[in-house]
């Protein structure tokens, strides 16, 4: 009795076929992990490229705030400008980065937050002019903030005048206006936040002055335990009594500087990353915190 034994063989393109398979698989494998590792690479050389460059553009900044602290008390804010923008201000540091710095005076006054346990100060004078130190130009305000509750709240504007004798500022409270512009938001859903815009050239009777030096202070008025908030305050100068009746293409051309602080911006760069920085500092010393607090007193006070 004869077994009937069968041999298969596998066919040695079947066994080629299957080396190839294996093979490229393999290799996409590895050009996967590749593009992987690259793209990591790549990222933490841009990162590194970015922090650089910000450093850098540090280095510029801190450079100009050293510029207005020495020039504050010998140069004209004017003169300040010119040696911040000066195209030639651009410095190299022993790493390769570069730093270029650039120079404004601010026409806008901007608080992100204002609580109902906070006021903000803004002086309007020009310090450059001793004996007429409220030539700013200014004759109106344009007053733009949000709120996002649905409780009624008050922005209350306060104006004051000051004159300055032999270096002493003395405020003259006969002067003092007060304004209030009411908000509350009824937006449905009430987390969408109201704005609120208003132009101030007369307070109480009493038209801003373009050759006068005035102490703004803006404090909100809430309910008691409220939680509500003024937020994106924006307030910008003009030389005009009323630039809501410009076309909105010409008012940028009435815009008016708020000389008493001053924005510095630096750029670093470094390889293929460039960064940015922005500081905004007092020009003069500010007067607004002298009136800071008040004291109430049954006897005479002695400064």
């Amino acid at each position: 009795m004869h077994d009937n034994i069968h041999h298969t063989q596998t066919p040695r393109g079947i066994i080629s076929l299957l080396a190839l398979i294996l093979m490229a698989t393999v290799t996409a494998t590895a050009v996967g992990a590749a593009a992987v590792i690259l793209a990591e690479i790549r990222q933490t050389e841009s990162l590194d490229q970015a922090i650089t460059s910000v450093y850098a553009a540090e280095a510029g900044l801190e450079d100009g705030l050293y510029v207005v602290k020495i020039k504050r008390s010998i140069a004209t804010l004017e003169e300040t400008q010119n040696l911040l923008r000066n195209p030639l201000f651009r410095a190299g540091l022993p790493n390769t980065s570069v730093w270029a710095r650039n120079s404004a005076v601010e026409n806008r006054f901007f608080l992100s937050s204002l609580r109902a346990d906070k006021t903000a100060h803004l002086d309007i004078f020009n310090p450059d002019y001793p004996a007429n130190p409220g030539a700013s130009g200014i004759e109106s305000l344009w007053i733009n903030w949000s709120v996002n509750c649905n409780e009624l709240v008050e922005l209350e504007t306060t104006m004051l005048t000051w004159i300055e004798e032999n270096g002493v500022i003395t405020f003259n409270p006969s002067t003092q206006r007060v304004f209030k512009q009411t908000k509350a938001c009824n937006q449905t859903p009430p987390a969408l936040a109201c704005d609120e815009n208003y132009i101030l050239s007369n307070i109480d009777g009493v038209d801003i002055f373009p050759d006068q030096p005035y102490r703004f202070s803006f404090r909100l008025l809430v309910p008691l335990n409220s939680s509500c908030a003024a937020e994106d305050l924006l307030i910008t100068a003009y030389d005009v009594e009323s630039p809501a009746a410009l076309p909105v293409e010409q008012r940028p051309l009435h815009y008016v500087p708020i000389p008493t602080r001053i924005e510095i911006k630096a750029t670093g760069s470094f390889a293929r990353s460039k960064q940015a920085l922005t500081a905004s500092v007092p020009w003069k010393t500010p007067v607004s915190g002298l009136l800071g607090f008040v004291v109430f007193s049954d006897e005479g006070i002695t400064k």
